[in-house]
């Protein structure tokens, strides 16, 4: 999402005399209905403009075509829900916009560049190793107790209770 961010921000040295308060509400139409099967027609009626004009338009305004904002925003999306291990990938395709799982995960590895299960896998074992190191760094630094031998949790699960309650609970 920050690059959607930062590309709007863009959208003032582009397309000089369009009229970015028109894009701009197709852009919030794409981001209210994304989850739905929407086309660049839709978006265009939207904001009553033929597809091809507003095509033109809003590459001049945004620097990318209406589709390739639309998928971003699906695929921000879809990140979001990987980072939540229990939820089936056919779920976040069909809660995403797109039409089965076999495109998301086609599109998925084509904006990406890895599968969404492999996205997956290696974001939860990022935020468990940034756990790990939290957690040595507060043992460390004496700020939180030691829980010694007998703690057999996981620096995943000591985090979440760190998180969750703002101290480590016995």
């Amino acid at each position: 999402l920050l690059s959607i961010i930062i590309n709007d921000g863009k959208c003032e040295q582009r397309g000089q005399g369009v009229n970015r308060q028109l894009m701009h509400r197709a852009k919030k139409y794409i981001e209210s209905h994304f989850r739905e099967h929407i086309s660049t027609t839709d978006i265009a009626e939207s904001v009553d403009l033929s597809e091809s004009r507003f095509r033109v338009l809003f590459a001049a305004v945004y620097g990318i075509s209406p589709h390739k904002y639309l998928t971003d925003v699906r695929i921000s999306a879809a990140k979001e829900m990987l980072w939540d291990t229990a939820i089936p990938l056919v779920e976040i395709a069909e809660n995403c916009g797109f039409g089965s799982q076999q495109y998301f995960n086609d599109t998925f590895k084509k904006t990406v560049g890895i599968s969404p299960r492999r996205y997956r896998v290696q974001f939860a074992k990022k935020y468990t190793d940034e756990v790990d190191v939290l957690w040595l760094n507060t043992e460390s630094s004496g700020t939180k107790k030691s829980k010694g031998k007998n703690d057999n949790r996981s620096g995943s699960q000591r985090h979440r209770e760190y998180l969750f309650f703002g101290e480590l609970i016995p």
